[in-house]
């Protein structure tokens, strides 16, 4: 993945753009250098994008939000929000703080090197995406059985303040 410094590419090659919290001029190089719709300008522009995919005659365009899961000090869901622009030789994903980490994405791109284009670059990000969708769920049912071992064993002792806390974040989260 390459910085967003200058969007541009060798003839007959494929560019991967990773922007993180992209600034006013950086979405006006992008709409240049892309093309963009006025749309997709506007969309870029604002947080809290529904997730959609958007197909352009030279471009598709896509919104992802991702969960991811954080521990500390309690098990918790983490929003993020990706954007994704794809055409034939070039994918720009756009990601805001708290930005959904790609080392994954990264991982998997690395070692298919014959398959780089806008199709494998989309599929490993949405794959990734939901991936931690599967695992975030998974955490969150381990955390409410957790929950559920503590009501049952309880003797009367503890703080059954806390305990009542964890089990309505819980809630709150899922």
């Amino acid at each position: 993945m390459a910085a967003a410094d200058a969007f541009t590419s060798a003839p007959d090659s494929f560019s991967w753009f990773d922007i993180v919290d992209p600034d006013g001029g950086e979405l006006d190089r992008l709409r240049v250098a892309f093309s963009m719709h006025p749309v997709t300008v506007e969309d870029t522009m604002h947080r809290r994008q529904r997730p959609k995919v958007e197909l352009f005659d030279e471009y598709a365009y896509v919104v992802l939000r991702p969960l991811t899961l954080t521990t500390k000090p309690e098990v918790a869901l983490q929003e993020h929000e990706v954007h994704v622009l794809a055409g034939r030789e070039f994918i720009v994903t756009l990601r805001w703080t708290p930005e959904f980490p790609m080392q994954g994405v990264q991982a998997r791109w690395n070692r298919h090197p014959d398959m780089r284009q806008a199709g494998y670059a989309i599929y490993v990000v949405l794959d990734e995406v939901v991936d931690d969708y599967l695992t975030a769920v998974e955490a969150l049912e381990d955390e409410a059985d957790d929950l559920e071992d503590l009501v049952f064993e309880r003797d009367g002792e503890g703080d059954a303040d806390t305990l009542q806390q964890r089990l309505f974040r819980l809630k709150r989260d899922t």
